[in-house]
């Protein structure tokens, strides 16, 4: 059999995406975009830790300005903010363990099988799920 009876055309192709596109659900995308980057944003600002002299300070802003470039990317569906939310997704999941042992969880004490189990959480509770949700709607971002 000939080739051409299986490709589309470059319009079908654009139709057959369009009707994909329309029945794939975006309501964890928008919320993800308009309501948690925004909320994160404010939280890192409201919890500034020793200003910029020090090396959490400077951590924090630079994370502080990874989620507003990540905001502007997933807000214009441009492709390069698809691609900045896996760089979020993974720092967001490396900083979680500091977050949560220092506020006193496992004794304040942050050693690497601490450090290991909680990002272990992390990464089934956060990383996994979003990681499939965002896998799933590429097609959504150009």
């Amino acid at each position: 059999m000939d080739e051409e009876h299986y490709s589309l055309s470059p319009e079908e192709s654009k139709q057959v995406r369009e009707a994909y596109l329309k029945d794939i659900g975006t309501k964890w995308l928008w919320f993800y975009t308009y309501i948690r980057i925004p909320l994160s944003v404010l939280t890192l600002l409201s919890s500034f830790p020793g200003g910029l002299s020090t090396l959490p300070g400077l951590i924090y802003l630079g994370f502080i300005v990874l989620l507003i470039c990540n905001f502007v990317g997933l807000s214009g569906r441009k492709a390069w903010g698809y691609k900045l939310n896996w760089c979020v997704l993974g720092v967001e999941c490396l900083l979680a363990p500091f977050g949560v042992i220092s506020e006193g969880s496992f004794g304040g004490q942050l050693d690497f099988l601490t450090y290991s189990v909680v990002l272990a959480i992390v990464i089934l509770i956060w990383l996994v799920p979003n990681a499939i949700y965002f896998s799933k709607r590429k097609g959504l971002f150009s």
